[in-house]
C-alpha cells in the first residue's frame, strides 16, 4: 500500500524519505517534475506579483496587532459596525493604497521594471518599501487615533460617574 520513496534530485531542495501513495507519486512526477521552464517562470512571476499586494497588507496588520494594540482586541466590536473599530479603517485603506503605489518604482518583474530597480541593475527591493511605507503611514496616525479614542472613552466614563 505505501512505499518509501527516496527522492534525490538536484532540483529538489530537500532530499529524504517520504511515505507516498503510488497515485500521488504519479501525479507529482507527471505534473510538477515535467512542467516546462516557462510555465514555472510564469508561476514565479504570479507569486511575485501577489507579494507586491500582500506585503503592505501584512505589514499593516502586524503593526496594528503588535505595535499599536499589543494583541488586545475587543472581539465583539470587530463584528459590530457601530463598535469602537467602526465600519472602515480609512487610515489603513489609504495606507495600503499609497504603500502599493510607492512600491511600483522598485518592482522588477518580467512584465515591468521600475526606474529605481533599473538603476540598481534589476534589484527588486519593492518589499522593503512595502514594509517601511506602512510603518510610517499607518503607525503614527493610528497611534494618535487610538490615543484620542482612549481619551474619549475615559472622558465618557468620567461624565457617566459624575
Amino acid at each position: 500500500m505505501y512505499k518509501y520513496i527516496r527522492y534525490e534530485k538536484e532540483d529538489l531542495s530537500t532530499a529524504g524519505s517520504y511515505k507516498v501513495k503510488r497515485e500521488y507519486k504519479t501525479v507529482f512526477n507527471g505534473v510538477v517534475l515535467k512542467v516546462p521552464a516557462n510555465k514555472l517562470s510564469n508561476f514565479e512571476s504570479f507569486i511575485l506579483l501577489l507579494s507586491y499586494f500582500m506585503v503592505p497588507w501584512t505589514a499593516i496588520y502586524l503593526i496594528d496587532y503588535y505595535l499599536l494594540r499589543r494583541g488586545e482586541y475587543n472581539v465583539w466590536d470587530v463584528f459590530d459596525v457601530n463598535g469602537q473599530y467602526g465600519k472602515f479603517n480609512w487610515v489603513a485603506i489609504m495606507t495600503y493604497l499609497i504603500s502599493f503605489i510607492l512600491e511600483i518604482p522598485f518592482v522588477n518583474t518580467t512584465m515591468y521594471v521600475g526606474p529605481v530597480s533599473k538603476a540598481l541593475d534589476g534589484t527588486d527591493i519593492a518589499w522593503i518599501m512595502g514594509l517601511v511605507a506602512p510603518f510610517v503611514l499607518y503607525n503614527y496616525p493610528m497611534r494618535k487615533k487610538i490615543r484620542l479614542s482612549v481619551n474619549h472613552q475615559i472622558d465618557d466614563r468620567w461624565q457617566k460617574t459624575t
